[in-house]
């Protein structure tokens, strides 16, 4: 029953969402295009406007694209709801795991044609399987971690972190065979690498101080998908990450040092590639910070601390707000202001001319 109901919710939630339409932004026209070309194995440049190989862009979220024949309302419901299911059976409170469906930054992301909502739903299901396995040592749940480490990187490139972040945990604890285990992952990545056509070019773009601040104030998300006061918003975001791993340690440590791991390794690997291949991302921090979210809510809810759960609840009224404002007008490329753009208009011809 609690299953159903969390099914309905999901659904309920990414319908009210895209009531005028999905958010779209400049990287879901290739998600769409290299969709409609899936078997080609073709992607469209969107600088170009020629049909090349691809590469920039893993193709498992174009695959469900095209699987679900566009039908996003399906496909991101269903995405939601297996992420829920998974906070649900991580905490093991339905109450909280109802509150998850309904977070700002969860609508924003499952309101988005964008990949980040499966690489969220990957993330979940990853951090489901390893405490299930770290709890029971079943072989069952070491497969589907196994699974979804090698679904990751085939979503974002970044994907690669965590697989090397559980490849250190299990290094950490002693489980050798398993860490090595976990190196198979890389397997199917490495495949696609063989086909694809990635080009980059190293180039230094220092990070400096003003960089660390908008990467702190990006954190603000996790609140609101509008910043508010970002500085102060992000930091006290980080502020209670940070505060409730500390608590985690005390109660769970081996998801204290799971969390931990991906989380610094995942901070690490941003910073790195905004300084030395793609200046770019200084302007995506954001981004790539919402797929950390389910991180930083199991590990506020497991701190068991009454104040941090009372911020969670607090925090509902934006996520009902973001609801509220998506469903009347969603974002970017979507948004009024776009309606009738010329982009818009190639965009909308191309399931006619392809």
């Amino acid at each position: 029953m609690k299953f159903l109901i969390l099914l309905i919710l999901s659904f309920l939630q990414v319908l009210i969402a895209s009531l005028n339409g999905f958010s779209t932004f400049e990287d879901s026209a290739n998600y769409i295009f290299m969709a409609r070309h899936i078997f080609k194995f073709l992607a469209i440049d969107t600088i170009s406007g020629e049909i090349t190989k691809a590469g920039h862009f893993p193709p498992l979220y174009s695959f469900l694209i095209w699987l679900f024949n566009e039908h996003y309302l399906i496909l991101h419901s269903l995405l939601l709801f297996i992420s829920s299911l998974s906070i649900y059976l991580i905490l093991r409170n339905f109450t909280f795991s109802v509150i998850f469906i309904f977070q700002s930054p969860i609508i924003y992301n499952y309101n988005s044609i964008m990949s980040e909502s499966l690489f969220m739903t990957e993330v979940c299901i990853l951090l489901l399987s390893l405490i299930l396995f770290e709890k029971t040592n079943n072989f069952i749940y070491l497969l589907i971690m196994l699974l979804s480490l090698s679904l990751m990187p085939l979503t974002r490139h970044i994907g690669i972190v965590f697989i090397a972040s559980i490849f250190l945990y299990f290094l950490i604890v002693r489980k050798y065979k398993i860490s090595f285990i976990i190196l198979l992952s890389f397997a199917p990545y490495i495949i696609f690498l063989s086909f694809a056509n990635i080009t980059r070019e190293i180039s230094f773009h220092p990070t400096i101080l003003q960089d660390i601040k908008n990467f702190i104030k990006n954190f603000s998300i996790y609140l609101y998908y509008k910043p508010v006061f970002p500085q102060i918003t992000g930091l006290l975001i980080l502020f209670i990450f940070l505060y409730s791993l500390f608590k985690l340690y005390k109660l769970e440590r081996r998801i204290f040092l799971a969390i931990s791991i991906i989380f610094s390794f995942y901070i690490l690997f941003i910073l790195i590639t905004s300084t030395f291949l793609a200046a770019g991302v200084k302007n995506q921090f954001s981004r790539f910070l919402l797929v950390l979210f389910p991180l930083f809510y199991v590990s506020v809810i497991l701190s068991k601390d009454k104040i941090l759960k009372f911020f969670i609840i607090f925090s509902l009224i934006f996520g009902l707000l973001t609801l509220k404002n998506l469903s009347n007008e969603p974002l970017r490329y979507s948004s009024k202001i776009w309606k009738n753009a010329p982009s818009i208009k190639f965009i909308k011809s191309l399931k006619k001319n392809y």
